[in-house]
């Protein structure tokens, strides 16, 4: 759902259990992502020898993604990853710059959220791929005080948190307004302007 300036809404459904109870949301979950350092051409080959690849360990499985000499460009590191990855990784190839002056770049993006879900270890053996990345994101976990207690959720799911209810959080809510929930109907709470009801 989105308010009126057409930004998400904090939403929950079922029934809490009767009362008045505060909801604050401090952080929301986020996954692990990763850029190489830019190349300028995503279809020319950049292996320097044979059993080149990207190395990284992801949920306790590491892998070692190789290509084939004169299958190494930017574009087939991406579709050897999605492929020998698939379901714990992705790989995108994104052009940073402009069409004039492309910088494009290989681009690592765990499937999950929360703080468990990182990318460690990520480096690489090809040789014409700068073996320099950067963090974009860093997998975390989303955290809410509700009626006073933390909780912390590796998803924006905080269907546990009370009995009978269900809380998606859709973005995060400065720590200085908190909100109120009486009753039992459902509510959702607005995050521009902190209003619940």
């Amino acid at each position: 759902a989105l308010d009126a300036l057409g930004l998400p809404l904090t939403v929950a459904t079922g029934s809490a259990t009767a009362g008045s109870h505060t909801l604050e949301v401090t952080a929301l979950a986020a996954s692990d992502r990763w850029a190489f350092d830019p190349v300028s051409d995503p279809a020319a080959n950049l292996d320097t020898g044979p059993g080149q690849g990207v190395q990284f360990t992801y949920d306790g499985t590491t892998y070692d993604v190789t290509v084939a000499q004169g299958a190494s460009s930017l574009n087939d590191i991406a579709a050897a990853i999605n492929t020998q990855a698939a379901g714990d990784v992705s790989a995108t190839v994104v052009n940073t710059g402009t069409s004039a002056s492309p910088s494009y770049q290989l681009v690592l993006s765990g499937k999950e959220t929360g703080q468990a879900f990182g990318i460690t270890g990520l480096t690489t053996t090809i040789g014409g791929l700068p073996n320099n990345t950067t963090q974009l994101t860093t997998a975390a976990d989303a955290v809410a005080v509700i009626d006073g207690l933390t909780v912390r959720r590796s998803t924006n799911d905080f269907s546990a948190s009370r009995e009978a209810s269900s809380v998606s959080m859709c973005r995060s809510i400065a720590t200085t307004s908190s909100s109120r929930v009486s009753g039992t109907s459902p509510f959702s709470r607005r995050s521009a302007s902190g209003v619940a009801r």
